[in-house]
């Protein structure tokens, strides 16, 4: 069974360099990890998105580090159940402060 997206996805930058992804669990279905695309919508140095994986399923939120400053963002939230994907995400995009 594929599972449903999170909701309630929000960021809150907290400076050039570091911004506070929070979400909630779906409300209905199982699932036994999150996953988190953050992909670059700017050109900027080193512009490869990152994929994190997160185990801890009481965990709603996560810290991102090492941002680029006055950079934009998209972040997309999956939910994963037994390695199946939600075929449906929920997005948000975000700028670091400069």
């Amino acid at each position: 069974m594929i599972p449903d997206p999170p909701s309630g996805l929000s960021v809150s930058v907290r400076s050039g360099k570091t911004a506070i992804i929070s979400w909630s669990p779906p409300s209905q279905g199982s699932f036994t990890s999150f996953k988190l695309k953050i992909n670059p919508l700017v050109h900027i140095a080193d512009p490869k998105p990152q994929t994190l994986t997160i185990d801890n399923v009481d965990s709603t939120q996560y810290v991102l580090k090492d941002l680029v400053p006055g950079a934009t963002y998209q972040v997309q939230a999956f939910t994963v159940f037994e390695n199946k994907e939600s075929a449906a995400y929920t997005s948000r995009n975000f700028t670091t402060s400069k």
